[in-house]
């Protein structure tokens, strides 16, 4: 799963430029809360699958979004 991770650290900084500032910082929030709730509402393994994917993505997008934020 950490490569999911890295998929999402790799083309944060792209995804950023493309959405926006406002969004990028949300976006993380809502992938991981969105995560959850899939994973709670449907029992299937697909969907339990899908919402591991959303949350190791959001794990991944975050860190350098918020770093180069803190740090601007």
């Amino acid at each position: 799963m950490n490569v999911i991770g890295a998929f999402g650290s790799k083309f944060s900084h792209d995804i950023e430029s493309i959405l926006g500032e406002k969004i990028s910082i949300i976006l993380p929030i809502v992938l991981l809360v969105s995560g959850y709730l899939i994973m709670g509402i449907f029992g299937s393994l697909i969907m339990a699958i899908i919402s591991i994917i959303l949350i190791q993505f959001s794990r991944g997008f975050q860190q350098p979004i918020m770093n180069h934020y803190i740090n601007k």
